[in-house]
């Protein structure tokens, strides 16, 4: 669910979404700017948050494992994080391109069949 309201938010709510055009580098690299942005900002800070700062301590009772992951295993999932975030990016913009040249339909007004929208959002939600 928050996956789609946030794809809604970043479209059609944020001025000049930048993939509603003819394929060019600079709205290419903005999107792929935006998902590394917030992948480094929320993933960074999430294991910064649990394992370096200073709440790591009272976080030790939830951990599954009392063992901390070595520094290995950190850039590791900041390289696989980095990639997928990148793979999103590659496939929002394949869907932009289809999407501008009308070769794949899109529904621009969410509100045009809101039940079927909350449906398809609600569904497709991983809990």
């Amino acid at each position: 669910f928050w996956a789609a309201m946030f794809a809604y938010l970043a479209m059609f709510w944020m001025p000049d979404y930048p993939g509603f055009g003819s394929l060019q580098l600079e709205w290419v690299m903005k999107i792929a700017a935006r998902n590394l942005l917030f992948t480094w900002a929320v993933c960074g800070f999430w294991d910064w948050f649990l394992y370096f700062s200073p709440m790591k301590e009272k976080m030790q009772r939830y951990k599954i494992s009392p063992k901390y992951p070595a520094r290995t295993q950190f850039v590791h999932d900041a390289k696989y994080t980095t990639l997928a975030s990148l793979v999103a990016a590659g496939i929002e913009v394949f869907l932009c391109c289809l999407w501008s040249r009308g070769s794949l339909a899109y529904q621009k007004d969410w509100w045009e069949t809101p039940t079927r929208n909350l449906f398809v959002a609600l569904t497709n939600s991983q809990h």
